[in-house]
Parts: structure tokens; C-alpha cells; sequence
């Protein structure tokens, strides 16, 4: 593993990516893209509009387009190189979205700051539980009614690839997390699941599920 996989794996969350890193980090093809993009607007029709975190924002696609859906966006990464890379997608799109500098591992904003949060492609980096748990702690407590995440499922032909990879070529850069195993995290920081979004259920192992937070949690 490089070095970047290496702090992910022992859970990390200071995985700084170099100006040149972020910039190949958003090089994806269009149709990858909008598949991805598809699957957010899925998960966001279960989310009223209001105020929304996106972290780790990347390059911004995310903010994006839930700016374009009519929610008002906010943008945050560990990264300065992809902060900086997002808020120059912000302008060029005539955007009015915020990119912070924040850590998904402790964030500075007050509690409930967010109607919402959504953290995308981030959760699969994580190879340790706790780490695992600590973020959802930090999405919890800054979201006052939802939270989005994706994770990857070990129950789809993507992630027998990978297993194959792991077990015969010793690679391993992303991990699987069953949803029951998300969902209780979720649950002990007082959340419920709402709906699990697959890209495509079986054979994509990339999900997004929408949590809301349970009444009378404090």
C-alpha cells in the first residue's frame, strides 16, 4: 500500500492529498460520474431541502449538485489542494458554496449545525472500526435531522474482485462494511435507517444510505 492507503487502513483521518494528487483524484469518466451523481439524487429525494455538508467535498461534485438540486451547500476537506480545487469549481459555476478546511474525524461546527450531512466515497478508506464509529460520531453530531453516507457492500460481484485481489495479490485500498454493521453505528450516535440506495444492487458494491435521527434524541 502507499502511503495514503497505509493511514486509511490504520484509520487515520489526516490523508492530505498534494495539488497534483487532487487534481488526478477528479479525473473521472462522465458516465462513472453521472452514475455516481444519480445515486445521490436518489438518496437526497428522501431529504428536505435546508442546509447541507458535503465531506469530504474533493474536488465539490457533490455540493454541486445538490446546490443545482436547491439545497444550500456547504463543502468541507482535510485536503487544501482539493478545498481549494472545489472552491475553484464553485466560481467557475457561479455557485455560492463555502469550502472549508475540516477534519470528518473532528469537526469544528456547532452541534446540529447542518439540516443535513452527506459523506461520499470516504467510509470505504476506513479499515478500523473505531475510526469507522468515530466518523459517524462526527456526521451525528453536526446533522440535526439527516446524514447520508456511502459505503461499500461486501455482497456484490465488485467486492468478490476485490476479495480475489486481496487473498491472491496481497491488495488492499478499500473495505467493505456490511450495512447492519453502519447502521449501528448510526444507531448508538441515535440515528434510523430511512433507505438504502445500491448503484446497482449485486453487482456495484458503491451504496448511500440516508439516516434520520430518531425523535426525542438529544
Amino acid at each position: 500500500m502507499d502511503n495514503a492507503s497505509q493511514r486509511r487502513a490504520t484509520g487515520s483521518y489526516a490523508t492530505r492529498y498534494t495539488p497534483e494528487a487532487a487534481k488526478r483524484y477528479q479525473r473521472r469518466k462522465a458516465g462513472k460520474h453521472e452514475a455516481e451523481m444519480a445515486l445521490v439524487r436518489r438518496a437526497f429525494a428522501e431529504i428536505p431541502k435546508g442546509t447541507v455538508l458535503d465531506v469530504p467535498c474533493g474536488g465539490g461534485r457533490v455540493a454541486m449538485q445538490l446546490a443545482q438540486l436547491g439545497y444550500t451547500a456547504t463543502a468541507a476537506d482535510l485536503s487544501p489542494g482539493m478545498r481549494d480545487i472545489a472552491q475553484q469549481a464553485f466560481t467557475r459555476s457561479g455557485l455560492s458554496i463555502k469550502a472549508d478546511i475540516e477534519d470528518v474525524g473532528q469537526l469544528s461546527y456547532p452541534d446540529r449545525h447542518f439540516d443535513a450531512v452527506i459523506s461520499f466515497r470516504l467510509f470505504h478508506h476506513f479499515g478500523r472500526p473505531e475510526t469507522r464509529r468515530q466518523a459517524v460520531v462526527q456526521l451525528c453530531r453536526v446533522a440535526r435531522t439527516h446524514v447520508a453516507i456511502s459505503y461499500f457492500s461486501p455482497w456484490s460481484f465488485t467486492a468478490f474482485k476485490r476479495f480475489l485481489q486481496r487473498r491472491f495479490l496481497g491488495k488492499i485500498t478499500k473495505f467493505h462494511t456490511p450495512l447492519s454493521e453502519v447502521a449501528g453505528y448510526f444507531h448508538e450516535a441515535g440515528f434510523a435507517l430511512v433507505r438504502d440506495h445500491a448503484q446497482l444492487r449485486g453487482i456495484k458494491t458503491l451504496h448511500v444510505a440516508v439516516f434520520r435521527r430518531r425523535e426525542g434524541q438529544s
